[in-house]
């Protein structure tokens, strides 16, 4: 395992080689000098996704949602409650998939709620059901560490 992370800034999109031991401290974008990790999810977008997915050296699970659905108003309250317990080793994200059609399309994205785990650009795990923060936190743990043994 590397000494170095590589991390997506969620404000301007840089990549940031990063210590791994500093992913728990106050780490800062080199570009834009903005907190790499906030306690807010990263909304995500075409222009993008595959840059998040893809380029981070830390599992993303991206919330995707609608506006008008009543279990995913109530998922989002608990996705955001749940960011400071799981950042740095996460990075979460949400995708409105009534903007971002063709991402909800690529990815078969069909029930909802729906969150997705991705590690290096593959998708690990999924889950179409409404969890309280306890459940969240317990299921994405249990999807990163299988996927790192």
């Amino acid at each position: 395992m590397s000494d170095f992370s590589q991390i997506v800034c969620p404000h301007c999109w840089a990549l940031n080689r990063i210590f791994n031991l500093s992913l728990a401290s106050a780490a800062r974008c080199g570009k834009c000098k903005q907190l790499l990790f906030t306690g807010q999810p990263v909304n995500l977008s075409m222009a993008n996704f595959n840059r998040f997915i893809q380029c981070n050296d830390i599992p993303l699970m991206v919330d995707f949602w609608t506006p008008w659905n009543g279990p995913d108003q109530t998922m989002s309250v608990t996705f955001k409650s749940v960011t400071n317990e799981l950042e740095p080793h996460m990075r979460l994200a949400r995708v409105n998939i009534e903007v971002e059609k063709k991402i909800a399309s690529r990815l078969q994205i069909r029930n909802m709620p729906c969150l997705v785990i991705f590690d290096h650009g593959q998708e690990i795990a999924r889950k179409n059901d409404a969890m309280d923060s306890s459940s969240l936190i317990k299921w994405a743990n249990k999807v990163t560490i299988s996927a790192l043994a």
